[in-house]
């Protein structure tokens, strides 16, 4: 037994654990540090794959430019103005947001068809007139 031990230390002392707490410590302490470095490694791997997504998306907004054949005057799409929503409330938040604006949008666009209306039937009766 004392091999295992003396195999894993170094592995325990590289993820923050101190000599005396692996030797003498808590047993169950050991296995924090563990599920602890296990969730480290989640954590900067889904980092990692959410910095991926940041420049795929950059070179695929750009990538109207990098074509051989692009016309002149060709412009890159705008890279996006907010981050990706990363927890509930964030995407909650996202998604009022849209409605909200889509709300906006539906309003001025119901305010820009009776203002046309009202001109053309105020145009109409003028004429009859």
């Amino acid at each position: 037994m004392t091999e295992v031990f003396e195999h894993d230390e170094p592995f325990y002392l590289s993820i923050g654990m101190t000599y005396e707490q692996y030797w003498y410590g808590d047993p169950w302490l050991v296995v924090s540090y563990h599920r602890a470095e296990r969730m480290r490694l989640r954590r900067r791997n889904e980092m990692l794959w959410l910095q991926g997504m940041y420049f795929y998306e950059a070179i695929c907004d750009a990538s109207p430019l990098l074509h051989p054949n692009a016309k002149r005057g060709t412009k890159a799409i705008p890279y996006r103005e907010k981050p990706y929503p990363l927890t509930d409330e964030q995407t909650a938040e996202e998604c009022e947001e849209r409605e909200e604006r889509e709300g906006e949008n539906d309003r001025l666009r119901a305010e820009l068809f009776f203002k046309n209306w009202a001109e053309s039937t105020a145009k109409r009766f003028e004429k009859k007139e």
